[in-house]
């Protein structure tokens, strides 16, 4: 996974790299007062959620706002995200994804790289 700043350093970019080659990538901008996501996923789709928490208490929940080529309601596509950092060298992020009417969550815990 990799960060870096864009648009001037108005976003920042995360990279998502896997072994599997479903790579994707997630936006996070300012928007008023809180963060709008949108999440470039591997399964075609691009679901937008936001947060009204800026992440000063080291958490931030996004939930979703909508979703961009969706084959049908009922297709899989995340649905939230909660990034809860651990410090400077440590998040974890709690996806959902939603399909079928059904939701499942799913962990993931980085830790940064020595450089």
């Amino acid at each position: 996974m990799t960060y870096r700043s864009i648009s001037n350093g108005t976003c920042v970019e995360e990279s998502i790299h896997s072994a599997d080659a479903m790579d994707m990538v997630s936006v996070y901008c300012p928007d008023r007062d809180g963060v709008m996501m949108t999440h470039y996923c591997a399964s075609n789709n691009q679901p937008r959620m936001r947060t009204r928490d800026s992440g000063d208490g080291g958490r931030m929940v996004f939930t979703f706002v909508d979703v961009t080529n969706l084959s049908d309601p009922k297709a899989g596509h995340m649905k939230n995200l909660v990034m809860v950092f651990d410090g400077k060298d440590r998040l974890s992020q709690e996806w959902t994804w939603s399909a079928g009417g059904k939701d499942a969550t799913e962990i993931f815990q980085y830790q940064r790289a020595a450089s």
